[in-house]
């Protein structure tokens, strides 16, 4: 086998492959990647459904054209770097969502912001701590369950477009 094929498997170049063990894992890695371009675009379309990112779908209809002999590996490259590209955006979106939302309620939500936003808005005697704690209810209240969710969903779609965008720039300039 000789190509990037050949080097992606780990073979030497020449090694002799069996055309129906080849094909088998050919199927198994297609299905695996058809899974994985249906989870990944489905589940941006939920966490960014105005980006501008927009997935393909045409990853598998590219590489069926191709084995076919009807285009060339172009088309099929492209739509596979894009579902690599986003898996990589949501991947690592969201191993930075949790750091940045935390940030961002330690600071909404900590006792100095609480005394602050307080004594800005004291409007009657009472004690500090009576201020603060009706502040921090007044505060915390809008943020349920499902406006929590939300945060942390645009968090990710925000964080993944940023990092497809940049490799779309970087792309475009090599």
């Amino acid at each position: 086998m000789e190509g990037g094929g050949a080097k992606a498997l780990g073979l030497e170049p020449g090694t002799e492959l069996d055309a129906a063990t080849a094909v088998e894992l050919l199927g198994v890695l297609v299905e695996m990647t058809r899974g994985m371009d249906q989870v990944m675009w489905s589940t941006w379309k939920v966490l960014a459904p105005r980006s501008g990112i927009k997935g393909s779908g045409e990853l598998l209809r590219h590489a069926g054209a191709y084995a076919r002999g009807e285009c060339g590996i172009d088309e099929a490259r492209k739509s596979s770097e894009r579902l690599r590209q986003l898996s990589a955006a949501l991947v690592s979106a969201i191993s930075q969502t949790g750091r940045q939302f935390s940030m961002r309620h330690a600071e909404r939500f900590s006792p100095e912001q609480i005394e602050a936003w307080s004594a800005r808005e004291k409007k009657s005697v009472g004690s500090s701590a009576a201020e603060c704690w009706k502040k921090y209810k007044e505060m915390f209240g809008t943020a349920d369950q499902a406006t929590i969710e939300r945060e942390i969903q645009q968090q990710i779609a925000e964080y993944g477009e940023r990092l497809m965008t940049g490799l779309d720039r970087a792309e475009s300039k090599g």
